[in-house]
């Protein structure tokens, strides 16, 4: 596994999910998108997200962070598939909506709200700016 995501061609190589440009699109036109997302061991992966982020979404550099200590980073809404992460950011952020992104692994856990498709992120989204 180390050596997989020590390669470089990893990230870049990574699908996009299914509705997710087309879902961010729409939240780009309601709110400010950052990318908060944690950082992998490995000499490209960093290097490799960021341009992935920047080929399939259009988000530069400039509005990504990448740490694994998400709480820390203050928003309105964090989605995150990681029921741990979204919980944390929570408590840090009572004001915001923390969502969890619906996913197998987390079936059984409960934090946040789930959402289950970009339209959910971006009907909330769209709540709370109103």
């Amino acid at each position: 596994v180390d050596a997989v995501i020590g390669a470089p061609g990893l990230c870049s190589r990574l699908d996009v999910l299914p509705g997710a440009v087309d879902g961010v699109r729409a939240l780009e036109m309601r709110a400010d998108v950052y990318v908060v997302t944690a950082p992998w061991d490995g000499l490209f992966w960093a290097g490799e997200r960021l341009a992935w982020l920047d080929k399939h979404f259009g988000i530069g550099k400039d509005r990504v962070v990448q740490t694994s200590a998400k709480h820390l980073v203050r928003g309105d809404v964090l989605v995150d598939d990681r029921a741990d992460t979204v919980a944390h950011w929570a408590e840090v952020n009572p004001a915001g909506a923390a969502l969890l992104w619906d996913a197998p692994y987390n079936r059984f856990d409960s934090a946040g709200c789930r959402v289950t498709s970009w339209s959910d992120v971006v009907e909330i989204v769209s709540r709370r700016s109103r």
